[in-house]
């Protein structure tokens, strides 16, 4: 599983997305990329997923396509 972090229709969102592709749970929409992080976080904190920035940069490219930040460690598997 994974966080992406993107960007649509002028604002950001999330989604947990499962590894064969399908969009597990996925935010509201968000004025400020630094609040979608924070709705991720809360989320992200239950689960251990790695984010991935789908933002493009501000010179128009994609934004990194490895792992950002890690989750805060919630509970393991049992």
């Amino acid at each position: 599983m994974r966080f992406e972090l993107y960007k649509s229709s002028g604002k950001f969102r999330w989604r947990l997305v499962a590894d064969n592709g399908e969009i597990i749970a996925q935010g509201q929409a968000y004025a400020s990329k630094r609040k979608a992080l924070q709705g991720s976080d809360l989320v992200r904190s239950a689960v251990d997923a790695p984010l991935l920035d789908l933002v493009p940069q501000s010179g128009g490219g994609p934004g990194p396509k490895s792992p950002v930040r890690k989750s805060g460690g919630g509970p393991g598997p049992k």
